[in-house]
Parts: C-alpha cells; structure tokens; sequence
C-alpha cells in the first residue's frame, strides 16, 4: 500500500512532457535564415561610436549621446580643481570658463574619460570600452608585538554594455 502510494506522489511530482507534440510545435514555427542571424548578430558592432577610428573632441551629456557620437558640446576645456582641498582633479569649462557637470564621458586631447569615478580614461577594447579603478586592500601584518597595515594594490575592470549604458 506505501508502494502504490509513493508511486501516485512521485507521478504527480514527474512532470509529464509530450515530446512529440513539443517537435511539432518546432516546425510549425517561422525559421529564419543564415544570414538573418548574422546581420543580427553583427548590428552590435555598427554602432556609430564603434564604427569611427576615432571620436571627436567633445562631451557627452548621456550614454546615448556617446553611442551615436552625437555631443552635447564640443567647445570647452579642461581645468585642474582642487576637490576637498585632498587632491587635483579636471574639471570641464565651457568657452565662458563656467563649470561644465553632469556630463557622461568626453573626449578631450586623444583621451576618453568617464565620469563616474573621477574622469576615469576609458579604453576601447574590440566593441566596447573599458575603465579601470585602482582598489587598496589593508592586509595587516604582525612582526612580533607591533601590527603593520600594508595595501595591496589592483585594479578592477568595468565593461560597459553597449546596448544600455551600464558598466559592470
């Protein structure tokens, strides 16, 4: 009787799947060729910021700006500011010499920058770009009573996904 009523729970557990009904349900659907996939596959690197050798002097107020290499402002310049009274960082100007902020990324003499995490140079790898942050790890060491802190240094890659903007 255990026998019978196991084999009724594990039936009811074990989905039941038509596997021919599934095959059918296959071929009744519109097949696409060779060359469909290709031409999809390959619409990822005819992206205007991909397709140029290089961009253009310029800033980018959002992703899609920079994807289409269609900027915001492309009269300005970079300035060094003193951030928290800590370290020198660049600042962007306009031709009026007012601050420039809330931008995405620019390009300015050869360079590409990002702006999260200050003005990072992004590089472009195959199709898309890369940044790199610099990350200090304490790594505390004892040398008999006294405890030493040392850094270990690395850098850590951001890849930015060229279909929505994002770095991960």
């Amino acid at each position: 009787m255990a026998t019978r009523r196991l084999n009724l729970v594990l039936h009811d557990l074990i989905e039941q799947f038509n596997y021919n009904k599934a095959a059918e349900v296959f071929d009744q659907k519109e097949k696409i060729t060779f060359q469909e996939i290709s031409n999809l596959n390959n619409k990822r690197f005819l992206l205007p910021v991909l397709m140029k050798p290089q961009l253009k002097d310029a800033v980018y107020f959002n992703f899609n700006e920079f994807v289409n290499d269609v900027p915001s402002i492309t009269a300005f310049g970079e300035k060094k500011i003193r951030y928290m009274g800590l370290r020198n960082e660049e600042a962007l100007v306009n031709k009026n010499d007012s601050t420039i902020s809330n931008y995405w990324a620019y390009r300015y003499k050869g360079q590409t920058k990002i702006s999260r995490f200050g003005n990072e140079k992004i590089y472009r790898l195959g199709n898309t770009f890369e940044y790199f942050v610099k990350v200090r790890v304490p790594v505390p060491r004892s040398t008999g009573q006294i405890v030493v802190i040392n850094y270990n240094e690395f850098w850590v890659p951001y890849q930015l996904d060229m279909e929505t903007g994002t770095f991960y």
